[in-house]
């Protein structure tokens, strides 16, 4: 020590505390594809970082199988052999998440897999890449969990064999349970 100085080393982020903590949820999303309902429900498990920032990577699969338009413009008879997966990636930011009631904004990306095995014989399938901006107002109703509903989005890429862009495109509603360790 020279002069009164401390020796000891500055940093940019000396009291910067990181509290990382696990999160798993179930989730229930509706949309419209091709102006028709498209129900999917899933599961996801991630990290939250300092209560405020969640990555969560997920999966979901369709419960309805919404009409798609034949090429030559008539509706296909096999409507109950289209089944929808999709997986990815969810980024998110938590307002004020000590309050009863907070807002998350979120972003979802991933890609969706459209599969058609009405012939046992041959399998069609499209895939394409996804993404969902979301606003979402989430309850915490109790320490360990919490009820998510939001609205958003969906924006793909291509879908060549099934649908046309503007059929995949639509408005989200979304709902998750998540359950964790989100208070002290």
């Amino acid at each position: 020590m020279l002069n009164g100085q401390s020796d000891s080393t500055q940093t940019l982020l000396k009291d910067f505390k990181l509290k990382v903590r696990g999160q798993f949820a179930l989730h229930y999303e509706t949309s419209e594809v091709n102006q028709s309902a498209l129900s999917s429900l899933g599961a996801g498990a991630g990290l939250i970082f300092n209560k405020r920032v969640s990555i969560e990577f997920y999966a979901m699969g369709s419960l309805t199988t919404p009409e798609r338009i034949a090429w030559d413009g008539g509706v296909n008879p096999n409507l109950e052999s289209l089944t929808f997966f999709e997986g990815g990636g969810k980024l998110s930011y938590i307002f004020k998440p000590y309050r009863a009631i907070h807002v998350v904004v979120s972003s979802k990306f991933g890609g969706v897999h459209v599969e058609d095995n009405s012939t046992p014989a041959t399998i069609i399938s499209d895939d394409a890449f996804v993404w969902t901006p979301q606003v979402e107002a989430e309850l915490n109703l109790t320490r360990a969990i919490k009820l998510s509903l939001g609205i958003g989005y969906r924006f793909t890429n291509r879908s060549n064999t099934f649908y046309k862009n503007n059929e995949t495109n639509s408005p989200i509603f979304s709902a998750a349970l998540r359950f964790g360790r989100f208070a002290k």
